[in-house]
């Protein structure tokens, strides 16, 4: 066996000596049956287009009272700069203090999801916080991060306007911002008062809404998409990913269930691919081992102006 061979033997069984350590992974986006004829393929576009203006307009119905405030903030914040955080490896080249510092110098920032439970980081208050993914709706998820918002009453929340009633009645003081959360994929609107025509990714959202505000420069971080690095298949042509698990800091195998290669690397094409909706003037990717390549790349250091 030669060695380029003994490499690729022993990092697999590497990869694999995990699967103890196993947690499934739900996926968010499944491809549809490409193998269907024309009239069938058009009969559920037809089909999906109807369902999803009928969302729409059961989330104008519920959240019609802060349309107003999401359309006095378009071009608010012309004259700011504003750091969208994901939770990519690449956040954890943020310090806090680098920051707080940046919130002291005119800047905002953007974070997502769970990054209240980076022990770290979380040290930070974030001007905007995104909540988007349904899992963080239920009451398990929400008593932990609802106290998070208690203690931080300075963040201004943005969630998609069919969950806002679940925050409404918490006795929060934070402001609340909404945006719609309906998916029309061939409008390819970024705009956040209708339809989106991209993924159902949180970090697309927030920087769909940085766009918006009209902040004049946008930085991301933690916007990794690595995925195609880490992904394996075993031998019974099983796929799993290598997950960094930035909170408790250790590696752990997620099996993919009921997925095979062509439909992750379809998710991937159009996780990529719906990037082209957004303009790329101004807006920088700070992670220079990021495959996203649809925005120019600086560092970290230029875009907050850190001083040595």
């Amino acid at each position: 066996m030669n060695k380029i061979s003994k490499k690729y033997l022993i990092k697999n069984k590497k990869v694999f000596k995990l699967k103890n350590q196993l947690k499934p992974t739900v996926i968010h986006r499944q491809m549809k049956n490409l193998n269907c004829n024309v009239f069938n393929l058009m009969k559920q576009y037809i089909k999906d287009f109807s369902v999803n203006i009928m969302r729409y307009l059961i989330e104008l119905f519920v959240g019609f009272k802060y349309i107003k405030k999401t359309f006095e903030l378009k071009n608010f914040y012309n004259n700011k700069k504003a750091l969208i955080i994901g939770n990519g490896p690449s956040q954890g080249f943020l310090k806090p203090k680098e920051l707080n510092d940046f919130i002291k110098n005119g800047g905002h920032t953007f974070c997502l999801n769970n990054f209240y439970k980076d022990k770290i980081l979380s040290k930070h208050v974030p001007t905007w916080y995104f909540l988007s993914d349904p899992g963080h709706f239920n009451n398990s998820y929400l008593k932990h991060l609802i106290k998070y918002f208690k203690m931080n009453p300075s963040i201004k929340i943005v969630l998609p306007y069919k969950k806002v009633r679940f925050l409404e009645n918490l006795g929060l003081k934070n402001q609340l911002y909404c945006f719609s959360d309906t998916e029309i994929s061939f409008f390819k609107n970024i705009n956040p008062l209708f339809p989106r025509g991209y993924v159902s990714m949180t970090l697309y959202k927030a920087l769909a809404w940085a766009l918006y505000l009209g902040y004049n420069s946008t930085g991301v971080i933690g916007m990794d998409n690595t995925y195609i690095k880490e992904f394996f298949s075993d031998e019974n042509n099983k796929l799993f990913l290598l997950h960094n698990n930035k909170i408790k800091g250790n590696i752990v195998l997620q099996k993919y269930p009921n997925l095979n290669v062509s439909k992750f690397l379809f998710d991937l094409f159009t996780s990529f691919y719906h990037l082209e909706y957004f303009p790329n003037k101004n807006i920088f990717n700070l992670d220079k081992f990021s495959l996203t390549d649809r925005f120019k790349k600086i560092s970290k250091k230029k875009f907050l102006k850190i001083s040595n």
